[in-house]
């Protein structure tokens, strides 16, 4: 068997055109002028033994303004082929995103895959100040969002800007980094959606796949008498389990 692709993917998209009144008189939008597209998307497919930085790709859209379908058509492709889809707050905001401009350009769905968010990853067995991106990767010390010219890095790409794309890119691409470096930190603390072992066959961790496992021993979990086998995954450090009437049907402790 062969170990899931699990696609990591970050997006950027424009603000919305509009009209309004002097601030201070009335802060609703008049009228929107010209909807929001999609930018650019950086992306890589997780490598188990890590994350090489050449292996990073950068989508952007076409010269015409407002011209994502091209875009939105390989992120669309990615997704079809991934098992896996990976993205920071990806269920509020990149999924979402990515979902209204593929559906705009009359895109069915791609084939099912699981998603990931690391940022729902960190909520649930942490208790972070922050869980944005930038303050995770600056608490493990793993680096931080690169600068660049605020939304003049925005607008010079809606104009095709070649310096203000370069920004971009370098910024979009160091997204995924983070991300990268998070997942590998905070998911064998997490519930797992993603059971590697479904892929790679019996005995494996559902975290990372690997086969390098000590077992621990057993005890009851959950307040019950039903007794587990434990094992400690000796790459990634998760802690799995296994039912006696359920050999090799590994679990996510």
């Amino acid at each position: 068997m062969t170990a899931p692709k699990i696609l990591l993917y970050d997006i950027e998209n424009t603000p919305e055109l509009g009209y309004y009144w002097p601030p201070g008189y009335d802060t609703n939008i008049l009228k929107v002028v010209d909807d929001w597209y999609m930018l650019s998307f950086a992306y890589t497919w997780f490598d188990p033994d890590g994350l090489d930085p050449d292996n990073i790709h950068f989508e952007r859209k076409a010269v015409r303004k407002g011209d994502d379908k091209a875009l939105m058509r390989k992120l669309w492709k990615l997704w079809d082929e991934a098992d896996a889809v990976m993205a920071h707050n990806g269920d509020a905001f990149d999924q979402k995103k990515s979902r209204t401009r593929m559906s705009y350009h009359r895109m069915t769905p791609p084939s099912p895959f699981i998603e990931i968010d690391t940022l729902k990853m960190s909520r649930q067995p942490f208790k972070h100040s922050s869980n944005k991106l930038d303050s995770l990767a600056r608490y493990y010390g793993i680096g931080s969002k690169l600068p660049h010219q605020g939304m003049a890095t925005w607008f010079g790409c809606m104009e095709n800007d070649p310096v203000h794309w370069a920004t971009m890119e370098t910024y979009n691409k160091q997204d995924v980094v983070l991300m990268d470096g998070i997942y590998r930190i905070e998911s064998p603390w997490s519930k797992t959606k993603l059971n590697m072992q479904a892929w790679q066959g019996t005995y494996r961790c559902v975290q990372c796949g690997s086969g390098n496992l000590e077992s621990r021993g057993y005890k009851s979990r959950g307040g019950t008498e039903r007794t587990h086998h434990t094992w400690r995954c000796l790459d990634c450090g998760k802690w799995n389990y296994e039912l006696l009437s359920g050999v090799g049907k590994f679990r996510s402790v």
